[in-house]
């Protein structure tokens, strides 16, 4: 599992994911990388964990607004809580490609998602700040 902390950057909070060579498993990439939310910019930011180099980002212009949380889910796909749009999106964790809108805008009553984590049996957890709910 991706050793997460919040990190204060610039004038926005960040979630930084660390990918272990374990978790990554992407070919030609850094072996760990660092994956920083950026609230302001709408993207994710990649960094090499050893040397600290920019990788590039990745989200904006897929629906990514706010983002809060990025974890890789038991599937291997790079989930992020979407916290203006309301959403859980779906990337490729190697591309950074957008793959779909995992958990729509509203359903279950999401509003704000914050966080994200399984359960031992592959459920997600989404804290939903505005709703002030973890919802299954």
């Amino acid at each position: 599992m991706p050793i997460t902390s919040v990190l204060h950057l610039r004038s926005f909070v960040a979630m930084i994911t660390v990918l272990s060579a374990a978790t990554a498993g992407c070919a030609a990439e850094p072996p760990s990388q660092l994956l920083v939310t950026g609230f302001t910019a709408d993207a994710i930011a990649r960094y090499d964990a050893a040397s600290a180099e920019g990788l590039g980002s990745f989200g904006p212009g897929s629906g990514m607004t706010g983002p809060l949380c990025a974890r890789v889910g038991p599937d291997g796909w790079l989930y992020v809580a979407s916290e203006e749009s309301n959403s859980v999106l779906r990337y490729d964790r190697c591309s950074g490609e957008f793959h779909d809108v995992f958990v729509s805008a509203g359903a279950g009553g999401l509003a704000g998602p914050a966080a994200l984590t399984w359960l031992p049996g592959g459920d997600l957890l989404v804290a939903s700040f505005n709703s002030d709910a973890v919802l299954r």
